[in-house]
């Protein structure tokens, strides 16, 4: 990213419109130089908020990520090498660590305000939503049994949940991977079944406010040619910091009469 040009515009549009402008600058997949300018180039294009990354690349935001995006600013907009401290008006919601700025939630469905500290100078609280994190995944045990008429399986049932005072409730807005692994399709040209709609032998689907896969995921017979008698699909979820939801790697197995 060289130039703000494009940031700048969207900017523009977002405060005219009373709007909120966040970039997203996917740390993993740049050098610390690089983040650093993004920042920057964000910060004087009136860009709202910067975040480390969207969760679905190949490594999660690191403290030391934050530690280089949070920087002081002189009244040019340029950085200024001056230690930063991280303060929260929530700490029933909230914690922070104070050097790095990493932020873990501790009350889900609440709204923790965080802010950077500089001396005597201070930066707007920055509000973050407290959601649940993934405690499990749960697969049914019955096989789908998909009759001989039918061009589709029964939905995959599948529910991310969260251990919260005691009972297990569905978790909002998490990826659920699916994988058809057996048969093995060496060729996935040669699949005589495939996800609906997707045409593919993987699909990823997001939780509802259950839980549960926010669109029907479904399997589908290739016209013109014969299904296996079974399919097994695999299942996971992958934590944000690239560790497996325990669950994962479970099966659902779907008959095909």
């Amino acid at each position: 990213m060289k130039s703000d040009d494009d940031i700048r515009l969207l900017a523009e549009t977002a405060h005219e419109g009373g709007a909120i402008l966040k970039v997203i600058i996917e740390t993993a997949l740049l050098t610390d130089e690089e983040k650093v300018s993004a920042c920057i180039l964000s910060r004087r294009a009136r860009a709202h908020f910067v975040k480390t990354s969207t969760g679905f690349s190949k490594a999660s935001a690191t403290a030391h990520a934050v530690t280089l995006m949070a920087r002081a600013l002189d009244r040019l907009g340029n950085p200024m090498d001056v230690p930063i401290t991280w303060r929260t008006a929530d700490p029933a919601n909230v914690f922070i660590e104070a050097a790095t700025g990493r932020v873990t939630g501790l009350t889900p469905g609440t709204t923790g305000r965080v802010q950077a500290v500089v001396g005597t100078l201070v930066s707007e609280l920055m509000p973050l939503t407290v959601v649940a994190g993934a405690d499990t995944v749960e697969v049914p045990g019955d096989t789908l049994v998909v009759a001989p008429e039918a061009v589709a399986s029964p939905g995959l049932a599948v529910r991310v949940a969260a251990l919260v005072d005691g009972a297990y409730e569905g978790v909002t807005g998490r990826s659920i991977i699916f994988e058809i692994v057996e048969p093995p399709f060496a060729d996935p040209a040669a699949r005589t079944v495939e996800f609906t709609g997707n045409a593919a032998l993987a699909d990823t689907v997001a939780t509802g406010a259950d839980g549960f896969p926010a669109a029907a995921v479904t399997l589908s017979r290739i016209e013109g040619l014969v299904a296996p008698d079974t399919v097994q699909v695999e299942v996971r979820v992958v934590r944000r910091s690239g560790a497996l939801v325990p669950g994962s790697g479970q099966r659902v197995v779907i008959a095909f009469q």
